[in-house]
């Protein structure tokens, strides 16, 4: 008889984690065994009753309790934020692979250092900035970098949906990304600007459409330039509505968002009415990258168009679990460096992802 495949999701409660455990009672159909982690015993057996999974308590502030409950496993999916890499030390004193769908570079340097300073030589996988923005981007970026010889510039963008499911914390995790200043390169020369403030016109290229992104800080950034070979990366953003993307400047600029990011609950957002399950919530990723092949400048360009930020999310995590299960890559690393773009369209085979590469 096979053995089951032992998988916990920390944070399954919530609005991604949910769909994440969708996504891996899909792909891995009856050879899981799934655990439903959550720190509010009866929200968590609510949410275990409803995927037919099994319960277990996970407060990163009970260590005791938070160790039996990672005990046995044989992956560890992570959507909840900690300040510390809790979870993760506990997977590497177990040797269990983990994954984590952290976006911001801090977090994920203290991964990295946890790892690097451990003595033990059995490390197990951790993927840190797992999903579709971080995550999936690194992929793309990769794949498109294929091309050159030599890069000059990458340009990653997210054309966001204002009809998206989204949970409260990463409504919020957004609006931080957004308020951050940003750091950039303009004629060889570093500067700094508002975030949000500087404006891009980009083509997709499937349709006749043009869009005006804005700068940003992203965490993935600062990652993929220790990883890839290129000089300068900038990470742009809009939404598909006028009036919002000037709403998010102008709150920017009055500073309202550090307001919203760092005082409102988010109980208070997750009140808020948003998603309109009869409407689109298409969300569309494009890579451009400017270089040399063979002394010719070029200009190449990969788009991924998509159902939903936090359905492909979703698919990619549990894509990115087949693949950290099969893949036993040792210590700290993205899904660049455990799987291709191509590995993962091909595991989630799902007609609402297209890829276009021109």
């Amino acid at each position: 008889m096979k053995k089951m495949t032992k998988i916990i999701v920390i944070g399954a409660s919530g609005v991604l984690g949910g769909l994440i455990c969708t996504e891996i009672l899909n792909l891995f159909k009856k050879n899981v065994k799934l655990f439903i982690g959550d720190y509010k015993s009866n929200r968590g057996k609510i949410t275990a009753d409803y995927f037919n999974a099994e319960f277990c308590e996970t407060n990163i502030d009970d260590l005791n309790e938070l160790s039996l409950s990672l005990s046995g496993k044989d992956l560890v999916i992570i959507t909840i934020n900690q300040k510390e890499p809790v979870i993760q030390k506990l997977c590497l004193e177990k040797s269990i692979p983990c994954i984590d769908i952290t976006a911001f570079y801090s977090f994920a340097k203290k991964v990295q250092t946890l790892y690097n300073t451990d003595t033990n030589d059995n490390k197990s996988t951790s993927i840190i900035m797992a999903g579709f923005w971080p995550g999936l981007s690194g992929l793309l970026l990769t794949e498109a970098l294929k091309e050159f010889d030599e890069v000059y510039e990458s340009n990653i963008s997210l054309i966001q949906n204002t009809n998206a499911k989204a949970g409260a914390s990463g409504i919020v995790d957004m609006l931080k990304i957004i308020s951050e200043p940003v750091n950039t390169m303009y004629n060889d020369t570093n500067i700094t600007l508002s975030g949000f403030s500087l404006k891009r016109k980009i083509k997709l290229p499937f349709a006749n459409k043009e869009y005006t992104t804005r700068l940003i800080s992203h965490s993935e950034k600062q990652m993929l330039s220790e990883k890839l070979p290129v000089r300068n990366i900038n990470y742009w953003t809009t939404w598909n509505n006028c009036f919002f993307n000037l709403l998010i400047s102008i709150m920017n600029k009055t500073k309202l968002l550090n307001i919203i990011v760092n005082k409102i609950d988010k109980n208070t957002i997750n009140k808020i009415p948003r998603h309109d399950a009869k409407k689109s919530e298409e969300t569309i990723l494009v890579v451009d990258v400017k270089g040399k092949k063979e002394n010719n400048i070029i200009v190449k360009k990969l788009c991924i168009k998509t159902f939903s930020d936090y359905g492909t999310t979703a698919k990619i995590v549990a894509a990115l679990a087949r693949e950290s299960l099969t893949n036993r890559t040792a210590g700290v690393c993205l899904p660049l460096e455990i799987t291709t773009l191509n590995k993962v369209l091909k595991i989630i085979n799902d007609e609402r992802i297209e890829y276009y590469d021109s």
